[in-house]
């Protein structure tokens, strides 16, 4: 499977560039802002799909970092549902860095290609922040 056939399979719900404040110092993309992003996407993708924003995330899994992420690079953050509980959603997330490419006749083609991915559940919650069941179509 290509690179724009797995960014087909996900939703693109946001996008960071990513600046100097955000690298460790190795002059690489911070985790912890990585898994922030995710975290902030994921949690938009679950609220459109779980029709709420009381949700809660309940776990973050498989975390990995594939390729490193540098200083001005542009990043697309995709989301699919894995599985539909009836009080919890499990989303995968994908995040894919964005090459601008010049061809020969000086047309730029974006290449996107995977960097990390992540999967996490969410839960809905009432307002005492107990499990709920959310609305399903």
């Amino acid at each position: 499977m290509t690179n724009e056939q797995i960014k087909d399979e996900y939703e693109i719900i946001t996008g960071h560039l990513v600046m100097s404040r955000d690298l460790n110092i190795a002059g690489t993309l911070f985790g912890g802002s990585m898994m922030a992003w995710i975290d902030e996407a994921a949690a938009m993708f679950a609220m459109k799909v779980m029709k709420t924003k009381m949700i809660v995330t309940h776990l973050i899994s498989e975390l990995e970092f594939d390729k490193p992420v540098k200083l001005g690079e542009y990043l697309d953050f995709g989301c699919k549902v894995i599985k539909a509980g009836k009080t919890s959603l499990q989303v995968s997330v994908v995040v894919f860095r964005n090459n601008f490419i010049e061809n020969t006749d000086k047309k730029v083609e974006i290449k996107s290609i995977p960097v990390v991915s992540a999967k996490l559940i969410f839960v809905a919650v009432d307002d005492k922040g107990n499990k709920r069941e959310w609305q399903k179509d």
